[in-house]
């Protein structure tokens, strides 16, 4: 008897996992790859140690009969760093995207048979909600840091018609 698609799936975790986060790196700049590759210090590295940890998490996660309800608690600080960076939505998530390829190419799928491609196709449906609610988090920190940009403008803004309005009074009682 065949070993199921899951069971697969939990033999080769750590491996999964590693490749999982070396694509997740790759999208950084080179030079942010490599300290983040080297740097083992969770305090001097907060991004690396968050997607290792996270990752790992996730992973676990998604093998679970049914996904766990805090899978978002997992999801959040990957995709809340990467809001924060200059990435665009579809970047910022695409690291949730090639877990698919990373397990097609770890569990070398090729001859597997029907019952085998339902639990990929059920393990694949389960990275695509899990996309779907990175990107929900992304939109969420965006507009929130627009938000935020809108009120210090208009902070911004007050203070200086409030500057205008005091030179002005000053202006007009020392003439």
């Amino acid at each position: 008897m065949k070993e199921s698609f899951f069971k697969k799936l939990e033999e080769n975790q750590d491996k999964i996992v590693k490749k999982w986060v070396e694509f997740a790196l790759s999208t950084y700049p080179s030079k942010a790859k490599e300290f983040f590759e080297k740097q083992k210090d969770p305090f001097l590295n907060p991004v690396g140690n968050v997607l290792k940890n996270e990752l790992m998490e996730i992973y676990k996660g998604l093998l679970q009969p049914k996904a766990p309800e805090d899978l978002c608690f997992h999801v959040d600080p990957i995709v809340r760093v990467r809001a924060v960076q200059d990435f665009s939505p579809s970047s910022a998530v695409m690291i949730f995207w090639g877990l698919k390829d990373i397990v097609k190419e770890v569990l070398e799928i090729k001859d597997f048979d029907g019952s085998e491609w339902l639990e990929m196709d059920r393990f694949f449906r389960r990275i695509d909600q899990l996309c779907l609610l990175a990107f929900d988090i992304f939109m969420s920190c965006r507009e929130k840091i627009w938000e935020l940009k809108t009120k210090e403008v208009h902070a911004n803004i007050r203070n200086i018609l409030r500057h205008y309005q005091n030179q002005r009074k000053k202006d007009e009682g020392g003439s």
